[in-house]
């Protein structure tokens, strides 16, 4: 059958929870986008539990620049184990912070996310403590090939940590976005070390950093 996409811009909450719960059960879309619609943490969770119920796989998971906070994490993460097709799953700009990424890596690994390929974290004032959870998603998720991290704050010590993970060989990014998080040249000298041993990352985004 025919695929189904839904696409929310700027929405209130409200009316994006009720197209949700109109939608969802009736068309099963494989591709939900959900951008600027005001979504806190109670809206989502209304969301996780139709999504939750829907017996039909989603691919494409986009839900970005909203509102909500490490608060619906767990409720989030219950809806990836119902999910084990999905493949891009992108929550940039929702200023999630460390906290929830931790929990969210934690949620991705249990659910043994093996078709996940696109994964991104952008501006979400993320800094070096979230590093070790991400960098034990990318060995757990060798399928993960695209992982954007830009608009952060992980300075160079976030780099630092993060770097080490490139040489593993279960890690088999292909893309890796790092603009905009206060990267100096320290940080530099280490990425060239790790990188000998890397045979997959084919692009490495540093622009508009220090």
């Amino acid at each position: 059958s025919e695929s189904c996409r839904l696409q929310i811009h700027f929405l209130p909450e409200e009316d994006t929870v009720a197209f949700c719960s109109w939608i969802i059960p009736n068309h099963g879309p494989q591709e939900i986008i959900l951008k600027d619609t005001q979504l806190s943490d109670h809206g989502l969770c209304r969301i996780c539990v139709i999504l939750g119920a829907n017996k039909c796989p989603v691919y494409t998971l986009r839900i970005s620049g909203n509102q909500f906070t490490k608060a619906c994490i767990p409720d989030f993460s219950s809806i990836l184990v119902t999910n084990p097709c999905l493949a891009l799953l992108d929550l940039s700009g929702n200023e999630l912070r460390d906290e929830a990424v931790i929990l969210l890596c934690s949620g991705l690994q249990a659910a043994e996310m093996g078709c996940l390929q696109y994964l991104s974290l952008e501006e979400n004032g993320l800094t070096d403590a979230c590093i070790p959870e991400i960098s034990c998603l990318l060995t757990a998720t060798p399928s993960l090939s695209h992982l954007k991290l830009g608009f952060n704050k992980l300075g160079d010590k976030g780099a630092q940590r993060f770097w080490p993970v490139l040489s593993d060989p279960q890690c088999r990014l292909k893309k890796l976005g790092m603009e905009a998080n206060d990267l100096s040249d320290a940080c530099i000298g280490s990425l060239a070390t790790y990188l000998i041993h890397n045979q997959t990352l084919c692009s490495l985004e540093l622009s508009n950093n220090l």
